[in-house]
């Protein structure tokens, strides 16, 4: 076992399959592991052990994560490590937890948005806390991305993007897909002046999710489908998202239009055609191994993990959080909202 791989989980117990997948696809070794409390149940801890024989129940995360040659810790759930923690309360914004990891090298990899907010990533980046977090999986941080790059750069500027992901409760939030797609478009065409959103609450969403077609405050509580129009300045760009968290089969893709034509890309590659719907250029396919879910974060991870990989460039976070905080409260006025007055809030722009 790759002594870089040596792993603690944090997952709720209908996660332990897509768990186990990771590992036995990534090569991790699970050491320990650990549930919210709200998670914990004798039939949870059977579900559990049975999926992890080899490693240890954890009932304390904090205690968890200073077990000898501990390397990953995987967070699978956003859900606060004790009982009577706030309703966004993660441990991937514990300041005793990061700055833990951070001395002992400890990689945080969470499938959740870490930090949640621009105040929060503030409070974080002040204190230097920010360096052993790793979101993923990222759309634009995946090998299809990269192999569209050039493609993407003969394109001419961009003037249109639409952006596509579905999952499922396992994978993550809805607001994991949201800031997946917004990291996909700032990437792509930057900031937007404005955000027009609105929002569908699941309607077997968590008890914790208020009943309204309101979304809850938090990008980590959003379950359900999500749309939105991002505004830039006259003529300049244009795009939009569609999101769901419980549409079933992963699927994350982007179409991208420029005066050159059009460029189609998935997990699976990526298809550039002219103005004429001529293909001019495309990638080889990419055949996804198992679940489509499990692939991507799979994928992720072993990228992560792999020393001979170039680490992604750090990834901005104030303007794309500042644009999920912009969908989010658009949603609730029903009116456009500006990223960068979230920005100034927070002084971050």
């Amino acid at each position: 076992m790759d002594a870089s791989r040596r792993t603690l989980l944090w997952l709720r117990p209908e996660q332990a399959q897509l768990a186990r997948a990771l590992a036995e696809r990534v090569g991790l070794e699970i050491a320990l592991y650990a549930t919210p409390p709200a998670s914990r149940s004798t039939g949870a801890a059977d579900t559990l052990a049975g999926a992890f024989p080899g490693a240890e129940p954890a009932g304390d995360l904090r205690h968890a994560l200073t077990a000898p040659g501990l390397d990953l810790a995987l967070f699978l759930t956003p859900e606060a490590p004790e009982p009577g923690a706030g309703p966004d309360t993660s441990p991937a914004d514990d300041p005793e937890i990061l700055r833990y990891c951070r001395t002992s090298g400890v990689t945080i990899a969470t499938i959740e948005p870490a930090p949640a907010t621009v105040m929060d990533w503030r409070a974080l980046e002040d204190a230097n806390l920010l360096t052993p977090i790793r979101v993923l999986p990222l759309l634009a941080h995946t090998p299809v991305f990269a192999d569209a790059s050039e493609a993407i750069s003969t394109f001419g500027p961009v003037r249109t993007v639409a952006v596509a992901a579905r999952a499922v409760r396992r994978d993550g939030s809805l607001g994991a897909r949201l800031f997946d797609a917004m990291h996909l478009v700032h990437a792509l065409i930057g900031l937007p002046e404005s955000i027009d959103a609105t929002f569908i609450p699941h309607r077997q969403a968590p008890t914790h999710q208020r009943p309204a077609h309101s979304p809850p405050e938090s990008i980590r509580r959003l379950h359900g489908d999500l749309t939105a129009n991002l505004r830039y300045a006259p003529g300049a760009a244009a795009a939009s998202i569609t999101l769901s968290s419980r549409a079933g089969h992963w699927f994350r893709g982007a179409t991208l239009l420029s005066d050159h034509g059009c460029i189609r890309l998935d997990e699976t590659g990526f298809q550039r055609f002219d103005t004429e719907g001529a293909m001019v250029d495309s990638s080889e396919p990419r055949t996804i191994e198992g679940e489509p879910d499990i692939d991507a974060i799979a994928s992720a991870l072993t990228r992560l993990l792999d020393p001979h990989k170039p680490a992604p460039p750090p990834l901005d976070l104030p303007p794309i959080l500042a644009m999920c905080e912009a969908a989010i409260l658009s949603a609730h006025t029903g009116q456009s909202e500006p990223p960068a007055a979230i920005l100034r809030m927070a002084g971050a722009d």
